[in-house]
């Protein structure tokens, strides 16, 4: 689902199933793409994203970029790079993902970028928190 709206921005098709990577941009840079629902918390006043495995099961994934896709949160939207859009978008390099892996190698971050405390998660969304204009200017070719 993620991969299709990201490519359908760049005018390109997604890769086949069980490619190392999900998107070959026109500025040939590879693509992984991770999408994750609102998690609302039952227990607290909060709610998260989680993406499984950014690395693929056996680190077996070969790609440039990260983009983790989020659905977002509509109490918090006026806080995001982009407000009132389909995904907060985050685009991380492959050499830093290790950084923002958990113990089970996912990654989870809060979704009101007001109240994240770890210095991983501020990272998260002061470093490579991207608009959607962002995303294509930097990914398809002029």
């Amino acid at each position: 689902m993620g991969e299709a709206y990201l490519a359908s921005l760049l005018g390109v098709e997604p890769t086949i199933q069980n490619c190392p990577y999900d998107i070959l941009t026109p500025t040939n840079c590879k693509l992984e793409v991770k999408t994750s629902k609102l998690n609302l918390h039952n227990h607290a006043n909060g709610s998260h994203w989680g993406w499984s495995k950014p690395l693929g099961e056996d680190s077996d994934k070969d790609y440039d970029q990260l983009i983790l896709l989020a659905e977002p949160n509509p109490q918090h939207i006026n806080f995001y790079a982009q407000p009132f859009v389909r995904y907060v978008i985050f685009d991380i390099p492959f050499s830093k993902v290790p950084k923002f892996l958990n113990g089970r190698r996912d990654i989870f971050l809060g979704t009101n970028p007001n109240r994240v405390f770890s210095p991983t998660s501020i990272t998260l969304y002061r470093d490579f928190q991207i608009t959607e204009h962002e995303f294509v200017k930097k990914y398809h070719k002029a």
